[in-house]
């Protein structure tokens, strides 16, 4: 479905509200579902990875003497723009939350004894029968994370001076859903959970009406406490199935 053709499925149920202009858009409406179901979760399958990194985060590029840095596409190393493809097309995505800046711990010749470098541990899965260390061990960077708000950048702040780097610090962060600007730009979810895009439209627009919790937006949300049972819970543990990236196992340490 499109978000054409669901703005049409809902529109019926929505009188006095226009399709995509106003304080009563039901195109505002669905990308604020779609906001619901992507979450502030730190959910695998929302990591941007990029194909510039050798399967990697990107590096952030840093500055002599600056400590504050907006996550955005001008910031990363060999990152013209954050997209994801969607039917062939290239659709931009904002980042959301980040989840940890890190340094390959295999790497020779950099500073770890700086206070904010913490203990290396497994990142990827290690092959005895490969004689390639690099990468497989990680450290994560101490600093502060603060996530998208509203129309703003996610960014970090080091306790330290990260000094001029290009291929230091890599940084993982999740993205936002696709905005949706006009009906013509896709729906950032796999087809089977349109119909929970659509409970929430019609569950708040009867909720603006009168005021009370209903049906639709009960099965949108799930459970009251845990959201178990509901769309936004469905669509999140239905797209991290099958991710299988990180070992958080501890190498073994020879005496």
């Amino acid at each position: 479905m499109s978000t054409k053709s669901l703005i049409d499925e809902v529109e019926p149920w929505a009188p006095g509200w226009s399709r995509a202009t106003g304080n009563k858009s039901l195109l505002k409406l669905a990308q604020k579902g779609l906001d619901f179901m992507f979450g502030d979760a730190d959910n695998p399958y929302f990591i941007w990875r990029g194909t510039d990194n050798e399967g990697f985060p990107p590096y952030l590029t840093t500055v002599d003497e600056t400590q504050r840095y907006l996550i955005k596409a001008s910031n990363l190393e060999n990152v013209d723009s954050l997209t994801i493809p969607i039917a062939g097309t290239d659709y931009a995505v904002r980042a959301n939350k980040i989840l940890k800046v890190f340094v390959d711990a295999t790497l020779s010749g950099y500073d770890y004894d700086k206070r904010w470098i913490g203990e290396p541990y497994a990142y990827n899965f290690y092959n005895p029968y490969s004689s390639d260390i690099s990468r497989t061990s990680i450290s994560n960077v101490a600093c502060k994370k603060m996530m998208a708000y509203q129309n703003s950048d996610p960014y970090i702040d080091f306790p330290e001076n990260p000094g001029d780097t290009t291929d230091i610090y890599f940084v993982e962060f999740t993205y936002q859903a696709i905005r949706l600007t006009a009906e013509t730009v896709p729906l950032s979810c796999p087809e089977r959970f349109e119909e929970g895009l659509i409970d929430f439209m019609i569950g708040t627009v009867q909720k603006r009406q009168n005021g009370k919790m209903n049906e639709y937006l009960a099965n949108f949300y799930g459970d009251p406490e845990t959201g178990e049972g509901g769309w936004i819970s469905k669509f999140q543990n239905a797209v991290s199935t099958s991710i299988e990236e990180d070992d958080f196992s501890t190498p073994a340490i020879p005496c």
